[in-house]
């Protein structure tokens, strides 16, 4: 890991990016945190800057997670997609389930335990 590795967490509900970034903060100190208040903020962010992990929720006004992860595949080159993508909901199919946890993407179900996040995160950090 380089100094200069930085997670991006796009949720539109401040108490949850506040939760995360705290968490973040005291468990990953080494990464550098950027926020998105919705998908078309984290959209924005993500043509100008890359990304080691996105933690992202899947429902949000102006752009869904599924949006942003549409613009990754289709707009953002190989070389500066993220190399993970966390995607935090609390309402998913099984078959939406099955469709996200694959390759770079794991999902992990609103609400989530500290164990279970940071379970997640020590596989991909």
């Amino acid at each position: 890991m380089s100094g200069l590795d930085y997670i991006l967490l796009v949720d539109d509900e401040r108490e949850i990016r506040e939760l995360l970034k705290d968490f973040l903060t005291h468990k990953y100190p080494h990464y550098r945190l950027v926020e998105a208040v919705d998908g078309v903020d984290a959209i924005k962010k993500i043509n100008n800057q890359k990304f080691k992990l996105i933690i992202c929720d899947l429902k949000m006004p102006k752009a869904t997670g599924m949006e942003v992860m549409k613009h990754l595949t289709n707009n953002v080159s190989e070389e500066n997609r993220p190399e993970n993508i966390l995607v935090c909901s609390g309402h998913l199919s099984d078959s939406q389930l099955q469709k996200l946890n694959t390759g770079t993407v794991k999902f992990i179900l609103k609400p989530f335990k500290e164990d279970e996040l940071k379970s997640h995160l020590d596989k991909i950090l």
